[in-house]
């Protein structure tokens, strides 16, 4: 089991080498490194590591070592999580842990504070039951099915290395991380008193943007890619840092996403509330005055056509969109507009295929495809 293992830092140490695999293709000869700081490498960190020894006859300062990581993990999270009222409340949940490295984490916090856990892939299997462990609303159907059946108050799944969450809520209805993101935010200031600003990736949503306004806060704005939100974290006092994509961490803990912390989050939020997050995410759009859909449409295209686009996009910069005129343009990641109305798009080229990811978000739902095709059609796909 990864999370078994780990690299005792002895005098002379600096960095480690995380028992992980990231989700996409690694350059040859590229090994993913983290330093003592708990903090992923950015911004050419990494240069010097061919120099301090890797491949050499340098002497070894590390020694390999088992441990069992949980009972300092478990009582650093219970400084974070009111596991009292999650006991209280009694609920029933599913753990869904894809077959992945969240295997008796989630589920055994919850037991222990005397929920009716159900568990859900939570033994071992090398091929993840022969699909990808991510915990998305497709993967999940099986499990909203379950929670509709069964009368249950949530589902908690994580993916592979269980650093991303899928929440599932009562009535089995998948809750999206840009619907959770808001919510937890709104929780964190006024329930746990955790005042400060937020940092988000570029394709997350801007609900976050206005929550934060309103208690005159700042967003930190990233590309994406949860190692910029940890720096954040780090340096720019964030009380959260979250990503569309289902990362999420929080002020007090490590500057990594957590899909087991943010699981126990909403736990927390549905605990003390009494409520549904279907209720909440209500309460949260009629505090701040509005309610935000957001949605990724994928395009396929051929690795000619990308090339057209690509070029295409480096040069655009309308004056309107779907009838809004565009009044931002970033290119902190690809290309992101943003339209009077408060409306965005962005597109983002896949670096592994021939694909864009085209990011909407708007007040209506039915704009989402508006802003998608007069977008495609401006940068020729």
């Amino acid at each position: 089991m990864a999370s078994e293992l780990a690299i005792h830092p002895v005098p002379g140490g600096g960095a480690g080498i995380p028992p992980t695999v990231p989700p996409g293709p690694v350059p040859n000869g590229a090994t993913a490194v983290a330093g003592l700081s708990e903090r992923p490498r950015v911004n050419g960190q990494t240069g010097q590591i061919p120099k301090a020894g890797f491949g050499s006859d340098r002497p070894a300062v590390a020694e390999l070592v088992f441990i069992d990581p949980r009972p300092a993990y478990f009582a650093h999270l219970e400084k974070l999580v009111d596991m009292d009222a999650i006991a209280r409340a009694n609920l029933q949940i599913m753990v869904d842990a894809m077959h992945g490295s969240g295997m008796g984490y989630l589920d055994v916090m919850l037991k222990r504070a005397g929920n009716r856990v159900q568990e859900c892939r939570c033994h071992r299997d090398p091929l993840f039951g022969g699909s990808l462990p991510e915990p998305t609303g497709k993967s999940l159907e099986g499990a909203c099915q379950w929670i509709k059946d069964e009368g249950a108050r949530l589902g908690l799944a994580l993916d592979g290395d269980a650093d991303r969450f899928g929440i599932i809520d009562s009535g089995g209805i998948f809750i999206a991380p840009n619907q959770f993101l808001p919510v937890l935010y709104h929780h964190l200031i006024t329930f746990k008193g955790l005042m400060g600003p937020v940092t988000r990736t570029v394709a997350t949503t801007h609900m976050l943007d206005r929550i934060a306004y309103h208690y005159g806060q700042g967003v930190y704005e990233t590309a994406v890619g949860f190692k910029y939100i940890g720096q954040n974290l780090l340096e720019k006092g964030c009380v959260l840092g979250g990503e569309e994509s289902g990362g999420l961490s929080i002020r007090g803990h490590i500057p990594e996403k957590d899909g087991i912390l943010a699981g126990l989050l909403a736990a927390e939020m549905v605990a003390v509330h009494g409520k549904s997050l279907a209720e909440l995410i209500d309460d949260v759009a009629a505090i701040y005055g509005v309610r935000l859909y957001s949605e990724r449409l994928d395009v396929h295209t051929t690795p000619e056509q990308k090339q057209q686009v690509l070029e295409k996009v480096k040069t655009l910069d309308p004056g309107e969109l779907a009838g809004e005129p565009v009044i931002g343009r970033i290119t902190l990641d690809g290309l992101k507009l943003v339209l009077k109305s408060g409306e965005w798009v962005l597109v983002r080229p896949s670096g592994t295929e021939p694909l864009f990811r085209i990011y909407a978000e708007s007040d209506r739902p039915e704009r989402i495809t508006e802003i998608h095709n007069a977008f495609k059609e401006q940068i020729g796909l």
